[in-house]
């Protein structure tokens, strides 16, 4: 069940025991989740930048403290972690790394995204990579919204939001 890399072999934490309650709906949510680890198109970096933005936005204590695991492999330094608390409003971000932090903030706040960002995101990003950007903040919101609503209790080294 959890996408490669997640987790020691064998290992069924306690996130997906509970998600197993409906096989169903893991059987029909799991791939798109697999899809932003696996096959999406977003380099791993800006992806976690967006995810850590997501679950400080949506005070997920397990996205967080997961995903600064995975940002920290990814090339987020542990700067850039305590940055994202701040969001796209610190001034020691980039032109680009401001807009993924800012298209997070923006889809959370008025379910839209700015011109203003989109601009920056398409001197990077190519089409594919665009439509993904609101595709896995939303499923990152998701994500978040059921691990909270379940009080998900967190893995062993996972700190939740102290995290950085």
């Amino acid at each position: 069940l959890p996408p490669p890399g997640y987790g020691t072999p064998g290992e069924m934490t306690m996130v997906y025991r509970i998600m197993l309650n409906n096989p169903e709906l893991v059987r029909s949510s799991k791939p798109i989740g697999n899809f932003f680890i696996v096959q999406g198109s977003l380099p791993a970096r800006d992806r976690e930048l967006m995810i850590l933005r997501v679950a400080w936005l949506a005070k997920s204590p397990y996205e967080w403290g997961e995903h600064v695991k995975i940002a920290k492999a990814s090339g987020v330094a542990k700067r850039e972690c305590e940055d994202v608390v701040l969001g796209s409003a610190a001034p020691s971000w980039s032109e680009h790394d401001r807009a993924l932090l800012r298209a997070a903030e923006e889809l959370h706040a008025d379910a839209m995204i700015s011109d203003g960002a989109w601009d920056v995101l398409k001197k990077a990003f190519d089409r594919r990579q665009l439509v993904e950007v609101p595709m896995l903040i939303g499923q990152y919101f998701a994500t978040a919204y059921w691990l909270n609503a379940m009080r998900i209790p967190l893995r062993d080294g996972n700190i939740g939001l102290a995290a950085r």
